[in-house]
């Protein structure tokens, strides 16, 4: 297969991205592990409570059924933008040894709240793009917000909401996106028959994970726009720099000096040349040539490390393998997961995954599904779930806190060294 160009790496880092919270969904939600049990519940509670919420709120204000997906998805940014957040008082009861805030507790909780505000208004470009009126929805945002807050969930349950409200609504998304981008001729796999698919269901998935990507460019954006904004000076120990040989690979280091190189330039465009930003709206979801023109714009203004694969042809084999992750956790059949010969207990769950795929026009068998998931369960699943653990224990995150330090923790952990 010839080598991917940088729009394909695009769309491949796109589904990795899908694919990587569709995952941790599954743990954080589904099968977290005996420890947290209790906050397995409590997630499947917020989850569920944060649907009808929405899903009642918008009906009582009577939006139209044309605004709902992009509503919701405001709702999602504006919800994750107001309610992450650190938890200073405890972090400084649990662990003395922290370095002190350099300026007082109530200053530090001001100007947080101050960031909150001031990049829920920056979504406004977005909203009126949608013909959303801004203050309309500042103000059904405001009422889920208080709402939220009476509840007390929580702060590990809005990181990366828009992300994981995804996975929760639609587990699968990660193989929805691949089939629409091979459906418009992006991505090429020679065991699947190009189509144009007029599946709501895909299409709805589609645009809802493409506007999740616009929301993690302009996180990106937001922490250089308000620091050049509010700021006098450039405060240079915010890039929380890593040790060099504390990376797991040469890739990550390289991915990571990217995404540092891209801040700065930012800020440094702002501080001294008064730039402002012209943040990218996600437009007409069937038309390849937005599409193309979308993956491009990510390209100038996204660093992603892929956790997966970048390779074409691996994609399928990965993403079929979640499938047989999902039913081990969504059914409580005690089925094999895979098995040489005929099982007593019927169709083993790879043999399922591969009829699964195969009614969706891919073509797979049940043993390279097999050998995929083995693969992927013994080391970057368990490194997710050494992710979803850390987020269990944290003391709460700034909503435009970088990945690229969070992913640390589970790049370097290798589970066969146990």
């Amino acid at each position: 297969m010839p080598k991917i160009t940088e729009i394909q790496k695009n769309a491949i880092d796109i589904i990795d991205i899908i694919h990587f919270f569709n995952i941790y969904t599954g743990y954080n939600v589904f099968m977290s592990s005996k420890k947290f049990k209790e906050e397995k519940k409590i997630n499947q509670i917020f989850f569920n409570d944060l649907l009808v919420l929405v899903n009642t709120t918008l009906e009582k204000y009577n939006v139209p059924n044309e605004s709902i997906i992009f509503f919701k998805h405001y709702l999602y940014c504006g919800i994750e933008i107001n309610l992450n957040k650190i938890d200073y008082e405890k972090a400084e009861s649990l662990c003395t040894n922290i370095p002190k805030l350099p300026i007082d507790l109530d200053d530090a909780l001001k100007i947080n709240e101050h960031n909150r505000t001031f990049c829920t208004d920056l979504l406004c470009p977005f909203l009126e793009k949608r013909n959303i009126n801004f203050d309309f929805y500042r103000s059904i945002l405001d009422e889920i917000i208080t709402i939220l807050k009476e509840k007390n969930f929580p702060l590990s349950c809005y990181f990366r909401l828009n992300l994981r409200i995804l996975s929760f609504e639609y587990p699968l998304a990660s193989i929805n996106v691949y089939q629409k981008f091979l459906d418009l001729g992006i991505l090429h796999n020679s065991r699947y028959p190009r189509k144009s698919s007029n599946n709501e269901l895909l299409e709805k998935v589609f645009l809802r994970s493409l506007l999740a990507i616009e929301f993690e460019i302009f996180r990106d954006y937001s922490i250089s726009y308000f620091d050049s904004i509010f700021n006098n000076s450039i405060d240079l120990s915010k890039f929380n720099l890593i040790a060099k040989n504390d990376f797991p690979s040469e890739d990550h280091k390289e991915n990571y000096v990217k995404y540092y190189k891209k801040n700065l330039e930012r800020t440094l465009d702002h501080y001294y040349f008064d730039k402002k930003i012209s943040f990218y709206s996600l437009g007409d979801i069937n038309d390849k040539d937005e599409i193309i023109n979308f993956l491009k714009y990510m390209n100038q203004n996204y660093i992603h490390h892929n956790f997966f694969s970048n390779k074409q042809a691996n994609l399928l084999g990965t993403l079929g393998s979640q499938l047989i992750f999902y039913f081990s956790y969504t059914y409580s059949d005690k089925k094999a997961i895979y098995c040489e010969y005929k099982s007593k207990n019927g169709l083993t769950w790879s043999e399922i995954a591969s009829n699964t795929l195969k009614d969706t026009g891919f073509t797979v068998s049940a043993r390279t599904l097999y050998l995929h998931y083995k693969k992927l369960r013994k080391t970057n699943y368990e490194q997710i779930q050494l992710f979803e653990i850390i987020m269990h224990i944290s003391f709460g995150f700034q909503w435009n806190s970088s990945l690229h330090d969070l992913f640390l923790f589970a790049y370097k952990y290798d589970p066969n060294k146990k």
